[in-house]
């Protein structure tokens, strides 16, 4: 596997780890963008939960810029600052996603 994250299946608690590719499953949505570990192959992590699918990241195979974010986030964010980043970042996405040319 070895990718930098991983997301679930949407409505769903469990996904495969991004580095060892177990399921795991965390059993409840969250906005908790501590640090954590991946239960079967122990490698840092953050989870979380965003709309309907779980994410995890792996800041170290993470684009170094992403993993620096992902450090930041966790030392300078609380973690309402933490979802306020996402939702800026989800708008944004969406308006870049519209100014794109519709095929046909």
């Amino acid at each position: 596997m070895s990718q930098w994250f991983s997301v679930s299946v949407p409505g769903r608690t469990n996904l495969l780890c991004a580095m060892c590719g177990n399921d795991v499953d965390l059993r409840s949505p969250s906005v908790d963008h501590d640090p954590s570990i991946c239960p079967a192959c122990k490698r840092d992590c953050v989870f979380f939960s965003w709309k309907s699918q779980m994410v995890q990241l792996v800041p170290e195979v993470a684009p170094p810029a992403m993993a620096a974010l992902i450090r930041w986030a966790q030392r300078e964010l609380q973690t309402f600052e933490f979802v306020e980043l996402l939702v800026s970042l989800d708008a944004l996405s969406k308006k870049l996603h519209d100014w794109l040319p519709r095929p046909g």
